[in-house]
């Protein structure tokens, strides 16, 4: 259903985040008209904090707003840490499956403990992808449910994260492909995907994983191109 948005935030992780260094929000909004624009976005995310936040923001706006949420791996996840970290997120705390685990969860949790924690949620991910997978499915029906209801809007994609591509053909995973705000029902990667258009890469980043390094910022014009045909396509924007 189409909305009128004015406002326009970005949320997701450093993918996101260098996107909104670089601006890529706001060429994106002036393109769009909208007159206001956040970035939400921070390293390191997992999606349970994109979601999270997303929708916290919705419901403390009064402005229709259309969010552009660039999905992370699914291998990352949080954990309530000792301190509040900052006032939008809390205690919650994003953590990778790569390395080790350094912070203070709670005064009765060694480091130990968080090794062990992580090393159990890796295997877990590497075994349980399809129910993951489901689960990310349902989070982001209800939460695309939910911005529609109060009269905002979204467009939802896979930023980096091929595990996805092992799972996505199956048919319970109808409802997520069938889903217009959601590209590609999260078959799309948006960043080798703008690599193959001709954008570069962070020089920082020359020796990871082509299809894992970030977009030098500003070098977003095709990616905007490709989300603005996606709303207009699918009717997302009035």
């Amino acid at each position: 259903m189409a909305m009128t948005p004015d406002r326009l935030v970005v949320n997701g992780c450093s993918y996101m985040q260098f996107y909104a260094r670089g601006a890529g929000h706001v060429d994106l909004a002036a393109a769009l008209n909208i007159k206001q624009y956040q970035s939400l976005a921070e390293s390191g995310s997992c999606n349970h904090r994109i979601i999270r936040t997303t929708l916290r923001d919705s419901f403390t706006t009064v402005e229709p707003t259309l969010y552009v949420i660039g999905l992370t791996f699914l291998s990352r996840y949080e954990l309530p840490v000792n301190q509040d970290r900052t006032e939008w997120d809390g205690k919650w705390l994003s953590f990778t499956t790569q390395g080790s685990v350094y912070t203070d969860i709670d005064p009765g949790v060694s480091k130990k403990d968080l090794d062990h924690y992580r090393d159990t949620w890796l295997r877990v991910n590497l075994i349980s992808v399809d129910e993951l997978v489901e689960d990310l499915q349902y989070r982001l029906l209800s939460m695309c449910d939910s911005l529609r209801h109060r009269g905002h809007g979204c467009v939802i994609f896979n930023t980096a994260d091929a595990v996805f591509d092992y799972v996505l053909s199956q048919p319970k995973f109808a409802p997520l492909r069938s889903c217009d705000e959601i590209i590609e029902g999260l078959a799309w990667r948006s960043i080798p995907w703008q690599f193959d258009q001709g954008a570069a890469w962070v020089e920082d980043d020359r020796d990871l994983d082509r299809n894992c390094r970030h977009v030098d910022p500003g070098q977003h014009q095709w990616l905007n191109q490709y989300l603005t045909n996606h709303m207009q396509q699918h009717n997302i924007l009035g």
